[in-house]
């Protein structure tokens, strides 16, 4: 399965992040297209960050499935655009994240999400859709929103799409090094 269209999630004040992005991008995919949605800037960082997530997923006339990535993504040697068949009736699918729940074990590549942290890296079947169900969460926490209750949701174990080393735009926190996360 090869996601239909590629959108990077990029902070204008940030042109240093996208670029490293794109050069991360090109040495793992050979240059592969994609298209950049600007970020939403607002006080509260989660909340920029859940406004920058829906924007793309509201997108009108949006194909069948969208990978969305953030501009501090990095990819390990196995990356690939062309992923190994999901499961059927699956709506989302992570390509990296810390899973704070993991779901029921299943064989092959896609684990169930019980409950998941990190926006970083998904592909989402029908975003118009996955934008109506999210947009309706209580929460403005983009990462607990798509991580609950949305049926169908999995994650590629082992991951191939981290992030990288830096400071987090949502709480400051540093990571001193790229992350991929593989356990809970």
């Amino acid at each position: 399965m090869r996601p239909d269209w590629v959108v990077v999630i990029n902070r204008r004040d940030r042109p240093g992040r996208y670029e490293a992005f794109r050069q991360r991008w090109a040495a793992a995919t050979g240059g592969a297209d994609y298209d950049i949605a600007a970020a939403v800037i607002d006080d509260d960082p989660a909340v920029g960050c859940w406004m920058s997530h829906l924007a793309v997923l509201g997108e009108p006339g949006l194909p069948g499935s969208l990978l969305v990535l953030e501009d501090d993504a990095v990819f390990s040697p196995a990356v690939s655009l062309d992923l190994p068949d999901p499961p059927s009736g699956w709506r989302l699918l992570r390509l990296g994240g810390r899973m704070r729940q993991p779901g029921l074990p299943a064989p092959g590549p896609w684990q169930p999400v019980g409950n998941i942290q990190h926006t970083h890296a998904y592909v989402a079947r029908h975003p118009g859709e996955l934008h109506q169900l999210v947009a309706r969460r209580s929460t403005r926490d983009i990462g607990a929103a798509l991580a609950l209750g949305v049926p169908g949701h999995y994650r590629l174990t082992p991951a191939t799409v981290g992030q990288a080393a830096g400071i987090s735009d949502i709480d400051g926190a540093v990571r001193g090094r790229d992350q991929y996360w593989e356990g809970p």
